[in-house]
């Protein structure tokens, strides 16, 4: 077997789609009237964009028999691993080829200082037999802590939608906000929170992960980002990001500090933030929330935002085989 790691250009889009219709077919991981087409559309658009740095493929004999991609590998030693990777095909060599995808994989992503991954999975009833191939197979790489997460929409089409921003307080954007404003507001506003990623970062690599996934380069809604303000003083954000649906907007994340919470002015921002969107004629807002955050849970809910499905996410750190055969050596 041959691990080959490809830069966007040199990726045959076509044979990776055709391989991943087939595995998602096979495992009932495909959604209702999700087709080969499809498939290869949604491949090719995360490869041309910023999505997939690297993808990993393994080869037999010419075929195709897996491959691995990266989503938005970032400067805080993090890589993200997206959509039930590594894609396997089906056979009695499976977990051979799946553990040297993985393998090949990370020894890689040490080589280029990144420390850390996370590997994101929409697990339901029918996925979860599935998913428990992936755990053991990260399990063997030294990835098993799991993070979970409940995706969420908003139908922005309703009527209904009104916002009030108190006089005392005024609005801004995102794009035009100090970025070491927004950097002490958003640790302010999480460091005390129950998000597992988060909680996993040190002091340096907090701040790297603000710096990097709020970057003046990346993709933002402009309009819909908002800032809000008491007096002179940054107390609160709401960051809308485009998303592969042209009419779907992405909540990531909406933030007030803690001694201006229990107003209201939370659910006054993120319905301005909505109005904007639908202002831009988008129809839905997305956004992830932790199934342990019982109080967004709740403040989502009472906005009409809509459970649609739970993501699994492993974490862990990137180790070499040696450290991880030592690991497996002392805990036995």
């Amino acid at each position: 077997m041959d691990i080959k790691v490809l830069e966007k250009s040199d990726v045959n889009t076509e044979r990776l789609a055709e391989l991943t219709y087939i595995v998602m077919k096979r495992n009932n991981l495909l959604a209702e009237g999700t087709t080969e087409k499809k498939i290869l559309s949604n491949i090719s658009e995360r490869i041309s964009s910023h999505c997939y740095d690297l993808v990993f493929v393994a080869e037999n004999n010419g075929k195709i028999v897996g491959w691995l991609a990266l989503y938005e590998m970032s400067d805080s030693g993090i890589a993200s691993i997206w959509d039930w990777h590594p894609v396997v095909w089906p056979s009695e060599n499976e977990n051979e080829i799946a553990n040297t995808l993985i393998q090949e994989t990370f020894s890689h992503l040490r080589e280029r200082g990144l420390q850390k991954v996370a590997i994101d999975f929409q697990v339901n009833e029918n996925t979860q037999s599935y998913f428990a191939r992936y755990l053991d197979w990260y399990a063997r790489a030294g990835i098993t802590e799991i993070i979970e997460e409940k995706f969420y929409k908003r139908d922005l089409t309703k009527e209904g939608l009104e916002a009030v921003i108190p006089d005392k307080y005024s609005l801004g954007y995102i794009s035009e906000t100090d970025l070491d404003d927004l950097f002490n507001c958003w640790i302010a506003v999480f460091s005390a929170c129950d998000d597992q990623f988060l909680l996993n970062l040190d002091a340096e690599g907090r701040r790297d992960l603000f710096f990097d996934s709020w970057s003046r380069a990346k993709p933002l809604i402009h309009e819909a980002s908002l800032t809000l303000f008491h007096k002179d003083k940054l107390i609160g954000f709401s960051r809308l990001l485009p998303l592969y649906e042209s009419t779907d907007g992405y909540l990531a994340p909406i933030g007030i500090l803690p001694e201006y919470r229990r107003k209201g002015l939370a659910q006054e921002l993120l319905k301005m933030s909505m109005l904007k969107l639908r202002g831009l004629n988008y129809q839905t807002m997305s956004c992830y929330i932790s199934t342990r955050n019982f109080a967004a849970i709740s403040f989502y809910e009472k906005m009409g935002v809509v459970s649609r499905h739970k993501i699994t996410s492993l974490f862990g750190e990137i180790v070499s085989v040696d450290h991880r055969m030592q690991r497996l050596t002392l805990d036995h």
